[in-house]
């Protein structure tokens, strides 16, 4: 890996920690940190084989249209979607198969912990009211003092947060190609 494709990586990697923070704090991807790892993706493009390039735009293409059609169907985030493919972009093809598996268990994972997280707050929400003789506060609600609680992922429990294992992954197909770099 040079230099110039370790800054790239080291930039994509604080991004997509970036798109995670956000979509855990206000379930919302900025467009301009998904549009700054494009411009990342077509900084490197120049340096890629011809055949890898092509490879890599279908795939993400074809992500991309997948991310769509979850969209459309409610099940899935636009700015989801598009961390998707921009994700892709960056991915190489002897990576893919390593890259769906770290999606699928990142999201596992996350799923377990902000699942074990809410089910605590809300179990603290209870013990607070039963001492305070108080009403627990509703689901959606939070005290100005509580900081992180009043991120959208404790408050809105309906939803889940896609960003933040697509991005997990993201840093970990990072790290997957650096590591397969090194040992070529």
């Amino acid at each position: 890996m040079t230099p110039y494709e370790g800054v790239i990586a080291a930039l994509l990697a604080a991004s997509l920690v970036l798109a995670a923070f956000n979509d855990l704090k206000r379930f919302q991807i900025p467009n301009a940190i998904v549009v700054f790892i494009i411009l990342l993706f077509l900084a490197r493009a120049p340096l890629l084989a011809s055949e890898e390039l092509i490879a890599r735009l279908v795939g993400a293409a074809l992500i991309l249209s997948l991310g769509f059609g979850l969209f459309l169907a409610g099940r899935f985030g636009a700015g989801d979607a598009k961390l998707l493919f921009a994700i892709a972009l960056h991915t190489p093809t002897p990576l893919i198969a390593p890259a769906l598996l770290a999606l699928s268990l990142c999201g596992l994972l996350a799923l377990g912990v902000i699942a074990l997280m809410r089910a605590r707050a809300l179990r603290a929400d209870k013990a607070l009211s039963a001492i305070d003789e108080t009403p627990p506060p509703p689901e959606h609600a939070a005290a100005p003092h509580e900081g992180w609680r009043q991120w959208g992922v404790w408050r809105e429990r309906d939803r889940f947060p896609y960003g933040y294992p697509i991005a997990s992954a993201g840093v970990l197909i990072i790290a997957a190609e650096a590591a397969l770099r090194l040992s070529a």
